[in-house]
């Protein structure tokens, strides 16, 4: 089901619920370790994600969204 747009639409459901939530749990960040691959590290990228600058090559990928900033966005 690659390119079909359904990793975007489950990482913006699961953005959302996290936003509703966000007030009640204190909420600031979310956080994903994408594969170390450049389709699924672009597919975080292309979704508001960002980049944990580590020094050292593993697996995964940490990645992070500021959801503040995200929510100001939607707004």
């Amino acid at each position: 089901m690659k390119r079909s747009g359904i990793g975007s639409f489950m990482i913006k459901q699961s953005i959302g619920i996290t936003l509703l939530q966000s007030d009640n749990a204190g909420c600031r960040f979310m956080t994903v370790d994408a594969y170390n691959t450049e389709e699924a590290v672009n597919l975080y990228l292309k979704n508001g994600f960002q980049r944990l600058i580590i020094k050292e090559e593993k697996d995964n990928v940490p990645m992070y969204m500021d959801l503040i900033k995200t929510a100001v966005r939607l707004v």
